[in-house]
């Protein structure tokens, strides 16, 4: 068996202990593996065994910056980052290798969440909002009437909904959407909810003005007041600054049948417990198999499904008002969870 050069063994120790594997030595002092192997097994036996596998795209410091491009919202997508490694840095990166990089991170992928735009102006109402109203307990907001109005869609919602299907299946009717030209017509809806119970709720025919709104007060609001038995010199009713809501002769109507109003900042559909009310209905009016026929067989969908919501839904939706004032304060007024 052929000695090897005490120089080479004394040199494959060094690059060994440096950090070098077993191939990368063999390579640089043009010996044979199993000979580097041999000398790394009697000269250093507790050196411990270098990872094996590819050697990593991105360092750490590498990794560092791809986190912080993501999370601080230069960039949407892994496919932004790896373009931004090789255009700035000449680093190779599949997307791959970025998504598993961020994971490790605690990151995950998701879709954006649909919030209205906020403007400096809008944060600061919003932010002196909430610090009036910091200090109401549940028990006061028991006594607000919530409203709002929302669209519902004949033929479902306007996003897309997900099925498991087998592999070369033809089509059945469960694994199909149905469409109809111009989307197939919608219903607007107006309502109110209390901590007892949903009020009144009434269909929108044409466009709303103040003049229908103010029959709708007059109407729908009144009826739910006395429905419930509240008194009305207690019941302040919530409505947003829509120009119907706040036009001039509105606010005389108000006035004049002494209905007290809650202020309300702009932009601030998740300070509304009612919203969640309509995602509940849309939700439920999803998962009816019979698809309506016409208008009004949708607002007979919607009628049923309206009176059957549970009066404790409703007094948990409201009873969350101080929590989602707390969390409007501490996002500064800015957007929440909610």
């Amino acid at each position: 068996m052929k000695r090897t050069n005490p120089d080479a063994v004394k040199s494959a120790i060094e690059l060994l202990e440096s950090g070098d594997s077993v191939r990368q030595v063999a390579k640089k002092l043009r010996l044979a593996r199993s000979t580097v192997g041999d000398i790394r097994k009697k000269h250093l036996p507790d050196l411990p065994q270098p990872k094996g596998g590819r050697p990593q795209s991105l360092s750490e410091n590498d990794c560092r910056y791809a986190t912080r491009l993501i999370t601080t919202g230069t960039f949407d997508t892994a496919i932004d980052v790896s373009r931004h490694f090789k255009k700035t840095s000449g680093i190779t990166v599949s997307p791959d290798t970025i998504r598993r990089t961020l994971k490790k991170r605690g990151l995950k992928a998701g879709t954006k969440v649909r919030k209205p735009l906020l403007t400096l102006r809008h944060r600061k109402l919003r932010l002196k909002w909430a610090k009036m109203y910091k200090d109401m307990e549940s028990e006061d907001w028991r006594k607000v009437i919530f409203s709002d109005e929302t669209k519902i869609n004949l033929f479902g919602s306007d996003g897309k909904k997900w099925c498991w299907k087998k592999r070369g299946k033809s089509l059945e009717k469960r694994l199909i959407t149905q469409t109809v030209k111009h989307g197939g017509g919608k219903i607007i809806v107006w309502g109110c909810m209390t901590a007892a119970g949903v009020g009144f709720a009434t269909r929108i025919i044409g466009n709303m003005d103040s003049e229908l709104y103010q029959s709708i007060l007059g109407g729908e609001l009144k009826e739910t007041i006395n429905w419930y038995k509240m008194k009305k010199s207690e019941v302040t009713f919530q409505h947003d600054n829509d120009p119907k809501h706040t036009a001039k002769s509105t606010q005389e109507f108000l006035r004049k049948h002494r209905i007290r109003t809650l202020r309300w900042p702009p932009q601030s559909p998740d300070m509304n417990p009612i919203e969640h009310l309509w995602r509940y209905v849309k939700i439920k009016l999803a998962l009816d198999l019979s698809q309506p026929k016409n208008a009004d067989d949708m607002w007979a969908k919607f009628e049923q499904v309206w009176n059957d919501i549970p009066t404790n839904f409703c007094e948990k939706l409201i009873d969350s008002m101080p929590k989602r004032v707390k969390a409007l304060i501490k996002a500064r007024g800015g957007h929440t969870k909610y």
